[in-house]
């Protein structure tokens, strides 16, 4: 299975030929994610408490030198809608992060991710990657305010999205408050060039893709 994004619930229908069911209204305005299967069957969907926002990751590299110029903590999240792969028409188990995705969500708060950035010498910039940050955004913008806040710390934060800036103007305006924010947009479109990109000072999967330093 895997867990491809997080909703919060707005309408309820009852199925073709199924009477209303009342109930059902007790999930709306209840965040929630949908589980994919496989291609052609049914998807599944889960509510709090079931899934835990406060686990927002799948796994961490804790030096990382291959997605940043500066050495980095890497920081998987757990979810994505594979719309590199839908869009282009691909199976999404042609997906590089497709294993990723069937990884199971690690239990470690944000406190000790921090402590463990903060006490490493090493890095100086914390990269967020392997799926789609922006679609935990409420997640990813409280580990922001606890590195910038409880932890006084202003090292680059990196964030790989496959959204384009348009498509996420309002989380793009919410980041750019907090210092130091460097985000990289853009699909992968399989059969394009790839392309160095200065801000990331590495080379990136295909020329449609491009950083910007927001803050």
């Amino acid at each position: 299975m895997i867990k491809m994004g997080r909703y919060i619930f707005k309408e309820v229908k009852p199925k073709e030929g199924t009477p209303y069911n009342s109930l059902h209204e007790e999930v709306l305005g209840r965040p929630c994610y949908v589980v994919h299967l496989e291609i052609g069957e049914r998807a599944l969907i889960n509510y709090e408490p079931d899934y835990d926002p406060g686990h927002y990751h799948k796994g961490i590299i804790e030096e990382d030198f291959t997605n940043y110029k500066r050495p980095s903590m890497f920081i998987s999240t757990c979810f994505c809608n594979f719309k590199c792969c839908t869009e282009s028409g691909l199976d999404v188990g042609v997906c590089q992060n497709a294993p990723l995705a069937k990884a199971e969500i690690k239990d470690i708060s944000g406190d000790v991710i921090c402590k463990h950035y903060i006490s490493n010498p090493i890095t100086s910039a914390i990269v967020f990657g392997g799926l789609e940050p922006m679609d935990q955004f409420q997640e990813l913008s409280e580990f922001i305010v606890l590195m910038r806040d409880n932890f006084n710390c202003d090292d680059d934060i990196v964030i790989y999205t496959g959204y384009y800036p348009e498509e996420v103007a309002e989380e793009i305006n919410a980041l750019s408050k907090y210092k130091n924010i460097v985000v990289k947009f853009g699909r992968y479109i399989p059969n394009k060039p790839s392309s160095y990109d200065d801000v990331l000072g590495i080379e990136l999967a295909s020329d449609n893709q491009f950083a910007e330093r927001i803050s």
